[in-house]
């Protein structure tokens, strides 16, 4: 951990600015945002989105969807989101893209604290996001079934 003042906050009293952080969390929810898969989906209710990836998957709705998620696999439900999405002008990506593009943002900015200042980066992402990269990572996700929001992982 870093040096702590008063306030208890890791790093707290650095001499450099906390606004260069916060231009590199800006640049990886740039990131994220554009590796969002879900196109048409983005803002609307996760029900919505996820009752066309059930019936794309031939169960009636979420909730019977989530009733055999361990056979469907959540990444795998997640590649069903260019399928169900139909026609649009947003993009839309499979699980395995927003995976790559993630891990290009992720490499971006490792490589520029690197050279820079070295110091701590917080990284702020959506959890299918998150579940995407880890995948490209080849971590086990047997049995998970995404990641809550403002989850901490």
């Amino acid at each position: 951990m870093g040096r702590t003042e008063s306030n208890g906050m890791p790093g707290a009293g650095r001499s450099r600015p906390l606004c260069r952080s916060a231009v590199l969390i800006a640049a990886l929810l740039g990131a994220a945002a554009c590796a969002s898969p879900s196109g048409p989906f983005e803002g609307a209710k996760n029900q919505t989105m996820w009752d066309k990836i059930a019936r794309d998957r031939g169960y009636e709705n979420q909730k019977a969807l989530e009733q055999h998620m361990d056979e469907v696999g959540f990444l795998n439900a997640v590649d069903s989101i260019p399928t169900v999405a139909g026609t649009t002008d947003l993009p839309v990506e499979t699980c395995g893209q927003v995976g790559d593009r993630a891990l290009g943002a992720l490499r971006d900015i490792a490589g520029d604290q690197r050279n820079d200042s070295g110091d701590n980066v917080l990284l702020v992402s959506s959890g299918i996001t998150i579940l995407c990269l880890l995948d490209r990572l080849d971590a086990d996700l047997e049995g998970v079934h995404g990641i809550d929001n403002a989850a901490v992982t």
